[in-house]
């Protein structure tokens, strides 16, 4: 039987405005909280879609990601507004990111043959080390670690906003010891290209994985490209567990040779020999922000960036905010994220394989 988490500090009242987003399990709204908490308030709520609301499986997992991420209090981590049960079901509300997922900046921008500046990309590469740190280094009340890895951090789960802020979302696959429900070692589970070696194999996840996730977004940010290529499935999930990547300065031959350097570390196969902290790879690439003379302005350039890639979408939230949309149930959808940045195989399913060779 699923457990909700603990009770939220007020209801919330929304007023629908919009839908941004449905998948298969869940959807996501724009509302305006209407009550006492938080009034007048734009947030992004998640739901179950009503058919999955009575499976036990799927509502525990839906409530273990509201215990999880309500635990994180950090500028660069979408922050919970809150959580219950309404009319239309269960739901969890969090702070609206007005903006895009990295994924959608990601595909506009190479599909239009633009890059991201150095500076761009080891600014949003710093912000997500604070994300990460900040998840990492959680606390109980008590004190003690709950090892929280996130151990899906892709672009399409990275947000954006128009004013250039960066947040990490959806800790749905989160490993931590507030969890109900965490999936065991070698249990059935889906390989993506973003996957550390270890958790390619089945073996459990800890924060340098995550690590190993963030080395793969600098990659491809930098390049435009994934680390590996194959041209088959079982041979990408060769290539990632078995082979170096490609090579960096080969894709940006004009790459500083330390972001290379913080990259391929971040690559490495074996745990051990990558950075073992966020703070490690922060504190390098604040570095070669500070040594570029880069510490100023970089949130401002990053949404000018933004915004110049994303009128659409930061046209259709105008619109919505404004009521523009007579009829909600026709409004179109903003495109905010993209399944995927660059044009890959799907994930591959390796639940009957213990190791690749």
């Amino acid at each position: 039987m699923s457990r909700l988490p603990a009770p939220a500090p007020a209801a919330l009242s929304l007023q629908f405005l919009a839908e941004i987003a449905s998948g298969a399990t869940t959807r996501v709204d724009l509302c305006r909280s209407v009550g006492p908490h938080r009034p007048g308030e734009l947030l992004a709520v998640k739901r179950l879609h009503p058919h999955y609301a009575e499976d036990p499986a799927v509502s525990t997992r839906f409530f273990d990601e509201v215990r999880t991420t309500a635990a994180l209090k950090h500028p660069n981590v979408v922050e919970v507004a809150g959580w219950g049960t309404d009319e239309q079901g269960s739901y969890f509300a969090v702070e609206l990111v007005q903006g895009v997922s990295l994924a959608r900046l990601m595909k506009t921008v190479f599909d239009t043959g633009e890059v991201f500046s150095e500076r761009l990309v080891v600014h949003i590469g710093a912000t997500l080390c604070r994300g990460l740190a900040a998840a990492h280094e959680l606390r109980s009340p008590a004190g003690e670690l709950l090892n929280l890895v996130h151990r899906d951090l892709t672009p399409g789960n990275v947000l954006v906003g128009f004013q250039g802020e960066v947040k990490i979302a959806d800790f749905g696959l989160a490993k931590s010891s507030l969890r109900v429900m965490n999936t065991a070692v070698g249990a059935r589970r889906r390989v993506t290209t973003y996957m550390a070696p270890e958790q390619a194999r089945g073996g459990p996840a800890d924060k340098r994985s995550d690590l190993f996730s963030l080395g793969v977004v600098l990659f491809e940010l930098f390049a435009g490209k994934h680390p590996w290529s194959s041209s088959s499935d079982y041979e990408l999930l060769r290539n990632l567990t078995t082979q170096p990547a490609a090579d960096l300065r080969e894709l940006r031959p004009k790459i500083d040779k330390e972001l290379v350097a913080i990259v391929t570390r971040c690559l490495e196969k074996e745990a051990s020999s990558r950075f073992q902290s966020a703070d490690e790879i922060f504190a390098r690439l604040e570095g070669w922000l500070r040594s570029h003379g880069y510490l100023e302005g970089n949130e401002e350039a990053l949404g000018r960036f933004v915004r110049r890639n994303a009128m659409r979408q930061m046209r259709w939230f105008e619109r919505a905010v404004s009521g523009g949309f007579a009829d909600v149930a026709k409004a179109p959808r903003p495109s905010l994220s993209a399944q995927t940045a660059i044009p890959r195989r799907p994930a591959i399913d390796t639940s009957h394989v213990s190791h690749v060779s």
